[in-house]
């Protein structure tokens, strides 16, 4: 930030405060009336001002600590990371005399961004977050479930297919919800021997948020549109897998927990021949994988059964909404499987939701029907005459 800058946040301020400016900088007079900095000037500059100025400067840290929260929603979101990250390299007492601050129910708006921004960089902060975290408050996952709101609000005023519960869950209904997340997290970062601070967020889609708890995936999201699904090797086995109910009976959140997959695919890998062999094997069985596609699938980093504290455990398929046990060997470490249990259908299903057949489903279901018709006319010779689904345009259930 240059003086001109600096200089122009003093004239400012002179025009609202009446101010003695003899024998001090434009920095001092800037602290000395920083409340009325903040009330009266440009709030870009001020902002400006804090990230490229006053973090760097001791004599503004007690000030920076008095006023955490206050500073913070100051500064817009793309300059945070770097506010933040100062002040957890260069000032770490601010943080720490804060943590009350960070992890408070009036900041739960802010707090997945400050926490993913100042966590895995002291330990003395980590120590502290994660005691505060595991004191019995649920407030991580009340702090998930505003994320998970606020995501659901946002996609559906741009149109999407999910309910906006903003308003309509009360405090009593998210309590319950945070408590059940709060076992589940615990019980997996027991599991894993990670702690909060080592939880990393992966993804977001239109229908769920995804975040990784060691060698485990927690994905919570919107309801299942298809709970019970035939079971699969090709698909990835989960531990859980529920929706959450209300109490007037409606679906508010799903949550699934599966072992860690590796979602990175290079160009090389990425072949049409590649994701028509995970369709295919699905396909032949009578399986349709409506929502196909590359961010739907993962390689295998051990074999595809459910395992937990290092010995393989045998979960009910009934209880994660699976029928039957999967035919065959489980597939094993390195095999590409479906990561994404939903939209999975029987062929004969008659309430297939045929307008949420993804592109690729559309091209490898096209693909499947070739094949069957030029097996069908090299056995018998019966030209145009095929069983499976009829994919002409003309399909009126699409």
């Amino acid at each position: 930030m240059d003086e001109a800058q600096i200089e122009s946040i003093v004239d400012e301020l002179k025009y609202f405060v009446d101010i003695n400016t003899e024998k001090k900088t434009d920095k001092e007079i800037i602290l000395e009336h920083f409340d009325e900095v903040i009330e009266y000037c440009d709030r870009y500059l001020v902002a400006e001002f804090l990230v490229k100025e006053a973090v760097y400067d001791p004599y503004y840290e007690e000030y920076i600590s008095n006023n955490f929260s206050r500073l913070v929603s100051l500064i817009p979101a793309y300059d945070l990371h770097k506010f933040l990250g100062t002040l957890t390299e260069f000032s770490p007492n601010v943080i720490i005399e804060n943590i009350d601050e960070i992890i408070s129910d009036e900041n739960i708006e802010n707090f997945w961004n400050i926490f993913a921004l100042v966590k895995g960089k002291n330990e003395d902060i980590d120590r502290l977050l994660n005691e505060k975290l595991r004191d019995g408050n649920n407030y991580f996952e009340k702090a998930l479930i505003f994320q998970y709101l606020e995501k659901q609000r946002i996609e559906n005023s741009r149109g999407a297919e999910v309910p906006d519960f903003k308003q309509k869950v009360s405090d009593k209904e998210k309590d319950i919800y945070a408590k059940t997340l709060n076992y589940i997290i615990r019980e997996t970062l027991d599991e894993t021997h990670t702690d909060y601070t080592d939880i990393r967020y992966l993804d977001e889609g239109v229908f769920s948020q995804v975040y990784q708890i060691g060698d485990k995936v927690l994905k919570i999201g919107s309801e299942l549109h298809k709970y019970r699904i035939p079971n699969h090797r090709r698909l990835l086995q989960p531990l859980i897998r529920a929706n959450y109910t209300l109490e007037d009976g409606k679906v508010f959140s799903s949550f699934q927990l599966f072992p860690l997959g590796n979602t990175y695919f290079s160009s090389e890998e990425k072949t049409d021949d590649k994701l028509y062999e995970v369709y295919k094997d699905c396909r032949k069985d009578g399986i349709i994988l409506l929502d196909i596609k590359w961010k739907n699938l993962c390689k295998l980093l051990s074999d595809n059964v459910t395992t937990w504290k290092g010995k393989r455990v045998k979960i009910s398929p009934d209880s994660v909404g699976l029928e039957g046990e999967a035919k065959g060997s489980p597939l094993k470490s390195g095999n590409i499987v479906y990561d994404d249990l939903d939209l999975i259908y029987r062929e004969n299903d008659p309430d297939i939701p045929w307008v949420k057949m993804s592109d690729e489903c559309k091209k490898l279901e096209q693909r499947y029907q070739n094949e069957l018709r030029e097996i069908q006319i090299k056995s018998n010779g019966m030209h145009g005459k095929h069983s499976g689904i009829d994919m002409d345009d003309g399909d009126d259930r699409r």
